[in-house]
């Protein structure tokens, strides 16, 4: 757990031999596994569910098949998919070392198949600070997505591809993530010639999956949402909460932005914590 503190704190791509497979497993775990992503927004809203089963193809494990590899595993594409890739870094039977000797370190080599691998542990924070586009064919071809959320962090350019789950489909719950791609020329060029719609988010939603009804929200980040100074008490249903922030409201805390020219408060963040 303490590893999964120290990756929940750091908001960079650490070094290759900083963390073991087994460190990102279990902080996606922790931290995105059964987990619902409400993104409201004026178009109406998308849920992005994160399983267990979608950790592999979101980070690209399938790129490190290798028919010669000593770990036999590494042989066949479906020890690297799905439930069954995930058990198996999960329980330390595929382990860093074997990507990074993957093909004699060449998949390793391309920083595009690196770098997928290093940040899953930066997807919630992605999420928070992305601006949401829509795939209309622009990508088809190279990514078989619907949207993509794009933020600039740290220097980098972040790409979270989504699309439609067909078991997800069943149950009513339309999207998964499907790659996290870092500085993507092809994606950043079509964002910056504004070839991509972009849809305006006004608040993301951390949701359980399995318990919404009980818990129905765990995060909201409100992007648009604001407080008179003047005035800033503000209907709130009580809760538990907990925030960073210097604003109380109620009994709520949240993180704001105190704009002076226009004498009112920008909320940034505004977290619930069912533990509490």
């Amino acid at each position: 757990m303490k590893n999964n503190r120290i990756l929940n704190n750091i908001k960079y791509i650490p070094y290759d031999n900083s963390f073991s497979l087994i460190d990102f497993a279990k902080n996606y775990v922790h931290t995105l596994d059964e987990k619902v992503f409400e993104l409201q927004t004026a178009e109406g809203n998308i849920e992005i569910v994160f399983l267990k089963r979608h950790l592999p193809h979101i980070i690209g494990l399938h790129y490190f098949v290798d028919r010669k590899s000593k770990n036999q595993l590494l042989r066949r594409k479906y020890n690297l998919q799905g439930q069954k890739g995930f058990n198996n870094i999960y329980s330390g039977l595929i382990t860093l070392e074997d990507l990074k000797s993957s093909q004699g370190g060449k998949i390793w080599k391309n920083k595009r198949n690196k770098d997928r691998v290093l940040t899953m542990h930066l997807i919630p924070e992605i999420i928070r600070n992305s601006t949401l586009y829509l795939i209309d064919g622009n990508l088809k071809g190279k990514i078989n997505a619907k949207y993509i959320l794009y933020s600039r962090y740290n220097k980098k350019y972040y790409t979270l591809c989504i699309d439609e789950d067909i078991k997800l489909n069943r149950l009513g719950k339309n999207y998964c993530c499907i790659s996290n791609l870092i500085n993507d020329n092809h994606i950043i060029s079509l964002i910056e010639e504004d070839k991509l719609k972009k849809i305006e988010i006004k608040r993301v939603i951390k949701k359980d999956y399995y318990n919404s009804y009980n818990n129905p929200m765990l995060e909201i980040i409100h992007r648009k949402h604001v407080i008179s100074s003047n005035n800033p008490g503000v209907n709130t249903i009580p809760v538990s909460v907990a925030c960073v922030g210097e604003l109380l409201l109620n009994d709520c805390v949240f993180s704001a932005v105190y704009v002076e020219s226009v004498g009112m408060y920008y909320i940034t963040y505004f977290s619930i914590d069912i533990s509490v």
